[in-house]
């Protein structure tokens, strides 16, 4: 694939070791659109300001990342409807966030009221 894929282009994800995961740079708050941005991996990069995504509603098998890619400003990831797993943390206010550089939390919905960290790396905080 050549060219510049945007989190709100229709792609195909390609097939062995041509796939590759989309990537999306936001640098303000950004409500996660469920059709179009499956499977994205969001990033705040170059952003001077704290960005918070906001999670569609939870559905089984819907996968986004986060990586808190810009020192001091970091990411908070919201739901609006379900909880939020890292480790043996679960959120009680449906927050997870970041301000570590390079961070980074793949969450997947396991059912409608759970999203799950399948994988995480550095720190973050579950409120």
């Amino acid at each position: 694939v050549v060219g510049t894929i945007t989190a709100n282009s229709m792609v195909s994800r390609g097939v062995g070791a041509l796939a590759k995961d989309l990537r999306a740079t936001k640098s303000s708050d950004y409500t996660i659109l469920s059709s179009l941005d499956y499977g994205v991996q969001f990033d705040n990069f170059g952003s001077t300001q704290a960005v918070s995504f906001t999670l569609p509603l939870a559905t089984a098998g819907t996968k986004y990342g986060f990586c808190s890619a810009s020192s001091q400003v970091g990411i908070t990831v919201l739901s609006t409807s379900a909880q939020i797993a890292l480790g043996t943390a679960v959120s009680t206010g449906m927050t997870v966030s970041s301000t570590y550089n390079y961070s980074y939390a793949e969450l997947e919905a396991i059912s409608t009221s759970i999203w799950v960290a399948k994988t995480f790396t550095g720190n973050w905080m579950v409120t």
